[in-house]
């Protein structure tokens, strides 16, 4: 008895030492997010979360604000962050850069997804009913830095063996001042690349996206387009850390993460300004789409072949 006593003891002790190994090899958990303003703005929006993840851990814990994404990519993939909250396409780019990172949660909409979708719209009147129809025809794009709304569409084409910037095609983008939008609800362009939810009414434009702004111009009736193609899902906003955090750490945060939009919302709202939803467990595989357009982003666009 007094063995089995003295062997718990043991086993209680090195349980301890071992938990208590983790948190010191990590000393502080560093937080990567991109800042669309003030980097002191920023940190304080984001304290609710901060304390949040830091009670959970019983770690200290670092908001590392990052001037863009690229910015913040290299940063998780150099291990100078532990943790980093980034785009689907940003994610994929770890991966691409080194395989050393995973994701914890996707953010979820209010309309209860995780993901949308590139799209391609054409107008009911000049009969495009497929994307080998638009090759060489004149695409209007949200902007020239758009995932959804630009490169992933045409990038996924292309793997398909669709070039549409093929020979005489033209691409033009919206702007501040007149949107993509605007411009081919106006009668310009023959096809318009945008992005949507494809959840909800159907007739209203969905819940989200390029389809939902075109129902909101005045004058405008939805039943005049159509939408002839629909890519791969994109995931929403990932938490990602790197795949070195110790087993114990990943299950505490995506145990709090899953349960933080109910339990403690002031801490989700400090960290996710734009899907209400809260966050939902998140698999590598969702993102294999990604992961090709990461491999080689300006597939479709700098062919003209």
């Amino acid at each position: 008895m007094r063995n089995v006593i003295t062997a718990s003891i043991f086993w209680s002790l090195t349980c301890a030492i071992a938990q208590a190994d983790w948190r010191q090899d990590i000393g502080t958990l560093r937080i990567g997010v991109v800042a669309e303003s003030s980097n002191s703005r920023l940190v304080i929006q984001a304290e609710p979360f901060k304390l949040a993840i830091q009670e959970a851990l019983n770690l200290p814990v670092e908001i590392f604000v990052a001037r863009d994404y690229p910015s913040l990519v290299r940063a998780h993939s150099d291990g100078r962050v532990e943790y980093a909250i980034l785009s689907a396409s940003a994610f994929a780019a770890v991966h691409v850069n080194c395989e050393c990172a995973e994701p914890l949660v996707v953010a979820l909409a209010a309309d209860g997804s995780s993901s949308y979708k590139s799209v391609i719209i054409t107008r009911n009147k000049d009969d495009f009913n497929s994307v080998e129809q638009l090759i060489g025809k004149h695409l209007i794009a949200l902007s020239k830095d758009s995932i959804a709304g630009y490169a992933f569409p045409l990038f996924e084409l292309a793997k398909a063996g669709i070039f549409l910037k093929k020979g005489e095609g033209e691409v033009s983008f919206g702007t501040e001042f007149k949107p993509a939008v605007q411009q081919f609800s106006q009668g310009k362009g023959d096809a318009l690349l945008g992005w949507s939810s494809l959840q909800g009414e159907k007739s209203s434009g969905y819940s989200r996206g390029t389809l939902k702004k075109l129902a909101e111009i005045k004058g405008v009736s939805l039943s005049d387009f159509k939408v002839i193609w629909q890519s791969s899902n994109i995931p929403h906003n990932v938490h990602s850390v790197r795949k070195n955090l110790p087993g114990e750490a990943k299950t505490i945060l995506r145990e709090i993460l899953s349960k933080m939009n109910k339990e403690d919302p002031v801490a989700y709202d400090s960290i996710e300004p734009y899907y209400s939803g809260g966050f939902l467990i998140a698999r590598e595989t969702t993102f294999a789409p990604m992961f090709d357009f990461a491999e080689n982003p300006l597939s479709g666009i700098a062919s003209d072949k």
